[in-house]
């Protein structure tokens, strides 16, 4: 099992109104980053990974099957320089043909960028260390997360980073999608390779088709909860768990979130400029589903143990003629107006779509597309200003039906003025 990146309004989630006209804009330039170092990119992710002070990239490629021209999957760092992107190639193999997932964080917390996949059979930790030159392939090392590996586990489709426990380096969350599942996996005393990683599980019961994870202080207790989708939990699908005093050792209380039905990935993020739900200090979550064709929104509520409310900003089902199929998105301020837009890339023809909020926010947002590659899906794509210019800029992911045309490309944001 694979997470697919391929496809086979009053103003509440149960209402429907017009969809408001396609903003016309020029679509955004197309840079490839990449030397082609294998093929089926499935994510990209940021970060200054040398320490330089410009934004690198991360890609991470699925390859093919040795059936089909035994082509390595990999892991490849992206970084840039004045003239050019010079690709190093960090880790490579079969094992890819697996990966569904990556994220960047300082896992043992001595300055330096590491970098996490979650594959179907294991998670994989590449580290760097602090004193050695990212850019030298030879400096990274690439560890199993031993307690990732096991029968029943076959299918990790998201992990992410932060301090669950308040001791030693970053702990992991990642969701299993198989047998449904939602783990967190406590940093050992010196978390420089696989070792040591103990697994707890939050939530064994309710999480079949878990699919994402997300991060996010919500109590306000200055410890991360864990919000979590899973398509199988048809009540809950979205939910969220608070963590506890004892995180290793007490329960973690489910809250549900939301029952959007078929909601696989999630963005956290503020509208601003005086929130849809009167209070920009409360963040809300962006979701889509794939299987429904709909992206939401979700405002936090005052009290935040209750079920949150929302609005599809975005429902692909509208039009008989529009097929698209929402795969991942990002909440970011596009043309820097003071209010958070919402990013989605889509397939089944694949692109790019920029959502900017209405004056009411909770009717259907304008839609305007920024890129459209013809005979192509998109992968899991990343949110930074590349050129440091002060506009965030998107990194895609492309998987084109020539294989010689997959790619890794970046489209600098031109926005000059507010508004699309």
């Amino acid at each position: 099992m694979i997470r697919k990146l391929l496809p086979l309004a009053p103003v509440c989630l149960l209402c429907a109104c017009p969809l408001p006209d396609v903003q016309p804009v020029e679509p955004w330039e197309e840079l490839r980053i990449d030397q082609r170092p294998s093929v089926a990119p499935v994510a990209a992710a940021v970060a200054d990974i040398d320490g330089d002070g410009d934004i690198d990239v991360v890609s991470l490629w699925r390859g093919q099957a040795p059936d089909k021209g035994d082509i390595r999957g990999a892991v490849v760092l992206h970084l840039r320089e004045p003239t050019r992107w010079r690709q190093v190639v960090l880790d490579s193999g079969q094992r890819y043909l697996d990966s569904n997932a990556l994220e960047i964080a300082d896992i043992d917390l001595d300055g330096r960028p590491d970098l996490l996949v979650a594959l179907n059979s294991r998670i994989l930790y590449l580290r760097v260390p602090a004193a050695a030159d990212p850019g030298d392939a030879a400096n990274w090392r690439v560890h199993e997360i031993k307690s990732s590996i096991g029968e029943k586990f076959a299918a990790w489709f998201d992990v992410a980073a932060g301090q669950i426990d308040g001791r030693h380096g970053l702990d992991l969350v990642a969701a299993l999608n198989d047998d449904g599942r939602l783990v967190w996996f406590r940093a050992p005393e010196r978390p420089v390779d696989g070792e040591g990683w103990d697994l707890f599980v939050i939530d064994g019961q309710t999480r079949r088709g878990a699919d994402s994870v997300a991060l996010l202080d919500l109590t306000g207790d200055n410890r991360l909860d864990v919000i979590s989708t899973a398509v199988d939990d048809t009540r809950n699908v979205i939910s969220w768990y608070i963590n506890p005093p004892r995180p290793a050792e007490d329960a973690w209380e489910k809250k549900p979130l939301s029952a959007m039905e078929g909601a696989t990935r999630i963005a956290p993020g503020r509208l601003g400029n005086g929130d849809a739900n009167g209070d920009d200090n409360l963040t809300d979550l962006a979701a889509i589903s794939a299987a429904r064709r709909r992206v939401a929104w979700l405002f936090q509520p005052s009290t935040v143990t209750n079920r949150w409310n929302g609005w599809y900003l975005a429902d692909y089902t509208r039009r008989n003629a529009d097929d698209r199929v929402p795969v991942d998105l990002a909440v970011v301020d596009i043309d820097r107006d003071g209010r958070n837009d919402v990013l989605v890339a889509v397939n089944n023809f694949a692109g790019l779509w920029w959502y900017a909020p209405e004056q009411d926010r909770r009717l259907y947002w304008k839609g305007t597309p920024l890129f459209s590659p013809t005979r192509s899906t998109l992968g899991l794509f990343a949110v930074g200003d590349i050129n440091a210019d002060g506009r965030p800029d998107v990194v895609v992911p492309v998987n084109h039906s020539d294989d010689t045309l997959d790619r890794i490309v970046w489209l600098a944001n031109p926005t000059t003025q507010p508004g699309p």
